[in-house]
């Protein structure tokens, strides 16, 4: 595998650079720095010399630790910009690409869903011509319409005859479960999906969720997860 012989490559340079005498010998340095600093006790000035030249032998050998690691990642770090440069052009492309396909499918949409709003008001005026609906003599309503959504269902619960308690709907829990699914819906005028909704954008999908143009059972065709929520309401 390419990343186990990388590793290895690196495991040798380190081992490498751990055998040479100099690496040896700064390590039995620092050994002995620490003993000492262990033991240090500062109470006259010869002892206060000491522990300031202390201080700049373990200066020194802390910048020797420092040029040896930057001598060993040097090339594993030169590995990883140029990783990161080939992969960061590579996504660039990728996000050109998606930027050109989106605004032609957008562009595809917009004049669809013209073509269906200009049918539908052809359609309503057509309607307009039509005699008007007969009302029904037994209950002296007109017939429902069953194109018209349903309005949300309300329960209220009395409390001590001090108020009650009501619940209606609250907003809607919404979730892409299918991207691809939403994405061809959207390019279909018939659908009533809102262009903008075709980039995943999930204000505009809720926008067109919370319209009702679209029932709950069809999203899920399209992908898309509709769970209603409740919230509480006290009146006093």
């Amino acid at each position: 595998m390419p990343d186990d012989n990388l590793a290895i490559v690196l495991n040798q340079e380190l081992a490498a650079q751990m055998a040479t005498p100099q690496f040896t010998e700064l390590m039995q340095k620092i050994s002995a720095y620490e003993v000492q600093s262990t033991n240090v006790q500062v109470t006259n000035d010869a002892e206060y010399q000491m522990a300031a030249d202390s201080l700049v032998a373990v200066a020194e050998a802390s910048k020797s630790l420092e040029t040896m690691r930057v001598t060993i990642v040097a090339y594993p770090n030169t590995f990883v910009k140029a990783v990161n440069a080939t992969f960061k052009t590579l996504k660039l492309k990728c996000e050109n690409i998606r930027g050109r396909l989106e605004h032609h499918a957008k562009k595809y949409k917009t004049r669809k869903d013209a073509e269906f709003a200009k049918q539908q008001a052809e359609l309503a005026a057509a309607q307009l011509q039509q005699p008007a609906p007969v009302v029904d003599v037994d209950s002296g309503a007109p017939p429902v319409d069953p194109t018209l959504p349903t309005p949300p269902m309300q329960s209220t619960k009395a409390t001590n005859g001090k108020g009650s308690v009501s619940y209606r709907a609250g907003r809607a829990n919404i979730e892409v479960i299918n991207a691809a699914k939403l994405v061809r819906a959207s390019l279909d005028s018939r659908n009533k999906v809102a262009s903008d909704v075709i980039s995943i954008d999930m204000k505009a999908l809720r926008v067109n969720v919370e319209s009702g143009e679209i029932k709950t059972k069809q999203w899920e065709k399209y992908g898309v997860k509709v769970t209603a929520s409740e919230e509480m309401v006290v009146r006093t």
